[in-house]
């Protein structure tokens, strides 16, 4: 599992809850966002239960931090 995943049991509903993570490291050419909302669709779903990604990745929000290499985006950037 990468760092970013957060499956307690992959292949169930048990691993679709709602929970407290550590910040993310944020790596080259990455922005840390804190998110403001996002939405689960019905296949996002089912590929989680089925390979233990991470859900979830059409959000919106604020970003909080960037690294040097980020260039295009601001702290304070809403995206």
């Amino acid at each position: 599992m990468n760092e970013g995943d957060h499956a307690l049991d992959p292949g169930t509903s048990e691993a679709l809850k709602l929970r407290e993570v550590e910040d993310p490291k944020v790596y080259e050419y990455e922005v840390l966002i804190i998110v403001q909302g996002t939405a689960l669709r019905g296949a996002a779903t089912l590929h989680h239960l089925a390979l233990s990604l991470a859900i979830g990745l059409q959000c919106f929000g604020t970003i909080e931090s960037i690294v040097m290499s980020v260039t295009r985006w601001k702290v304070g950037n809403q995206v």
